[in-house]
């Protein structure tokens, strides 16, 4: 991992602001010296603590099943309630494997018809043959 420097921004309470001004006068430091102090000592003295992503839970079993739950037409809900995972994640999870929202009773959803009212009727009255 590189080294590299980092601004960050923070919002303190004009209580400790004016601390830490009187502490930075006293010292003839700057008050944003103490700060950068302060943050790097307690980030030393903090046990590490390794950062999952949230996106690694697809894992390929959970893929298997959410197929598997998804083709036996179960709603994002019921999914969820099976893979004890929310119905929002399944729905990520069910866009990220590109499959198709289904319907409360399990069915996939009627895609709707993207030709404008005027061309659909023209469509249909060309189509009869008689």
């Amino acid at each position: 991992m590189n080294d590299f420097d980092v601004e960050v921004k923070t919002w303190l309470p004009s209580s400790h602001y004016k601390r830490l001004y009187g502490v930075a006068q006293a010292t003839n430091t700057e008050v944003s010296s103490l700060v950068r102090e302060l943050v790097r000592r307690q980030l030393e003295s903090a046990p590490h603590v390794r950062i999952v992503r949230v996106s690694s839970g697809l894992t390929t079993e959970v893929e298997a099943r959410l197929r598997e739950l998804h083709a036996q037409g179960l709603s994002d809900v019921a999914i969820g309630a099976q893979l004890d995972i929310s119905n929002k994640t399944v729905g990520l999870y069910r866009n990220q494997l590109g499959l198709a929202k289904t319907s409360k009773q399990g069915r996939p959803k009627k895609q709707s018809n993207t030709l404008p009212r005027d061309n659909r009727e023209q469509a249909t009255e060309g189509d009869s043959h008689e």
